[in-house]
């Protein structure tokens, strides 16, 4: 496990805006510099309401998409609200978005192509789990005035399992596992 967070806070350092946090404790909803965009925000299907292994299944290509949103717009709104407070990568994929975008910068690419959402066979039905195949593209990082800060090389085929659990009636992600980790 110490080996995966060591990963995952390496790969985020290549993008992240060093020297820019956030109050401990403190979630804005939107990175203060949000490049225009034209794309559509997110929202869940009606299954991902339902207390069920499909409704998880959805919720989980339904927090992905809320990734991939926040990545190329800067609005971690969606993302924040699907994701646990005590999910620490979630905090980190939220921390990336909102340093690269705090000072006028921006991300381009990372989005996320799901191959499979699987549920775990013997997971808790309170906190299933679910087994994630997904690829990313190439993601880069830029400063205001267009310099490149940082990139991420593409992933194919990676894997990660998430934890969901219903929380407030309704899921979010609070745990992901995996190497490389959604980011």
């Amino acid at each position: 496990m110490a080996g995966v967070l060591t990963a995952l806070a390496f790969s985020l350092g290549g993008c992240a805006n060093e020297g820019s946090t956030a109050a401990s404790g403190s979630r804005p909803n939107v990175a203060p510099s949000v490049l225009p965009s034209a794309l559509p925000a997110p929202s869940p299907s009606a299954i991902v309401r339902a207390r069920s292994e499909q409704g998880a299944q959805e919720f989980v290509r339904y927090w992905f998409a809320t990734l991939d949103y926040a990545t190329q717009t800067g609005d971690i709104s969606r993302l924040t609200t699907a994701s646990d407070t005590g999910c620490q990568p979630c905090e980190d994929a939220i921390s990336v978005v909102r340093n690269s975008y705090s000072d006028g910068g921006y991300l381009q690419g990372g989005t996320y192509t799901l191959r499979s959402v699987s549920p775990e066979e013997f997971a808790p039905d309170d906190r299933p789990m679910m087994t994630v195949s997904y690829d990313r593209s190439a993601r880069s990082a830029f400063s205001p005035d267009g310099q490149v800060r940082g990139s991420d090389a593409p992933l194919s085929f990676a894997s990660a399992q998430v934890t969901v659990e219903w929380l407030g009636g309704g899921w979010k992600v609070s745990t992901i596992v995996g190497e490389p980790l959604p980011s």
